[in-house]
């Protein structure tokens, strides 16, 4: 277990530092190369610690398929939803935004990382805020909820304060959708989708 939550924390801090990155780089394509260095570093340290990962964390297990399409579409519709808040609190305090995604990038790149980039993100992100998060953090699985859906939206701090609430907000619907069902596929799929369309 603290072999997990040193994973957790150590994926965390990665994420934290990766905005820092995003800042110090020039270029488009740098801050695309960044992004991706950061989130497989975090899917190294994941496999090299795969023995001591502890088991998912869920109520109902896989193989309710309908159950599981319709908490993807309700995530997906809540995720989609919370993303207008962003917006909205940016409107009302005074927010900033530290740096640029990249625009205007040739197609090819643009291609690369609406795939390999997107999926790249959701599965790492994915993977330590619901699936690790869920079952190392202490307390009751509503205080976890909480706490990872909290790390979820401080580790997007580089984007402003509209940007944190609504992520740390979306981060709830995902955890539920995943101990519900157990499905970390699920969950990266609804964030997947998400990114592609926000970002498209």
């Amino acid at each position: 277990m603290v072999k997990a939550r040193l994973l957790l924390a150590f994926g965390f801090a990665l994420l934290m530092l990766n905005d820092f990155a995003f800042m110090a780089l020039s270029g488009q394509k740098g801050l695309l190369y960044a992004d991706y260095g950061f989130k497989l570093a975090i899917l190294a340290a994941i496999f090299l610690a795969a023995r001591h990962l502890p088991p998912p964390v869920a109520v109902w297990r896989q193989g309710h398929t309908r159950l599981a399409a319709m908490i993807f579409a309700v995530v997906t519709t809540m995720v989609l939803q919370v993303d207008l808040l962003a917006d909205w609190i940016d409107g009302q305090v005074p927010s900033w935004d530290l740096f640029d995604w990249p625009k205007g990038i040739g197609p090819w790149l643009k291609a690369v990382d609406l795939s390999f980039g997107l999926a790249l993100t959701a599965y790492a992100e994915e993977f330590l805020f619901r699936r690790l998060a869920l079952s190392v953090l202490p307390g009751s699985m509503a205080a976890r909820v909480i706490v990872s859906s909290l790390l979820f939206g401080l580790v997007h701090w580089g984007e402003g304060l509209g940007s944190m609430a609504a992520v740390g907000l979306a981060g709830v619907p995902l955890a539920l959708g995943y101990w519900r069902t157990g499905s970390l596929m699920l969950v990266v799929l609804a964030h997947y989708v998400v990114d592609v369309i926000l970002f498209f």
